[in-house]
């Protein structure tokens, strides 16, 4: 099993990590191959709530039949394109209402230094200005939700490029 980095979606060491892992749990005789039933529940213990059938079609897309076995690398393939399928909108709505206490719909500088306080962060006034500039795509001098929604899933893949606009 070789553990390459997918340059269609890249992630973080932790999640290659995690989906590494997580094919050794369900490759139970440690033949380096997974079913599709070991499949499906490899799947949702990453977070990936797929239905029966859907699962079906992402191990056809790979293997001929649904009596075949995939390989770690196939299944890294198939994991890498959808793990960030687990970070659902919902999820981040929770998580920016925690920035959002007055449900704004902006994180302002003053409401992220209250919760770095709260959290026992002690971070610099010029700090904070960075991470809202870092944030901030639009210039409005604060972080709405869909920004917000991008810091963390560039945050997931760990894409040095994912500040940048095409339009830059």
């Amino acid at each position: 099993m070789t553990l390459e980095k997918s340059k269609e979606f890249p992630m973080n060491e932790d999640t290659e990590k995690e989906i590494y892992e997580c094919f050794s749990l369900f490759d139970t005789n440690k033949c380096g191959y997974i079913d599709v039933r070991e499949f499906y529940f490899a799947l949702k213990s990453l977070g990936l709530n797929f239905k029966k059938e859907e699962v079906k079609t992402l191990f056809l897309e790979v293997k001929k039949s649904i009596n075949d076995k995939l390989n770690f690398d196939e299944f890294f393939d198939i994991a890498s394109k959808h793990i960030h399928k687990r970070y659902n909108d919902e999820e981040i709505d929770q998580i920016f209402s925690l920035f959002d206490p007055n449900d704004t719909g902006k994180i302002t500088l003053n409401s992220l230094r209250t919760v770095c306080t709260e959290i026992g962060e002690n971070i610099d006034e010029e700090e904070l200005k960075n991470m809202i500039e870092f944030a901030d795509k639009n210039n409005d001098k604060v972080i709405d939700k869909e920004e917000f929604k991008h810091v963390l899933l560039s945050a997931w893949t760990n894409d040095p490029l994912s500040d940048l606009d095409d339009s830059d």
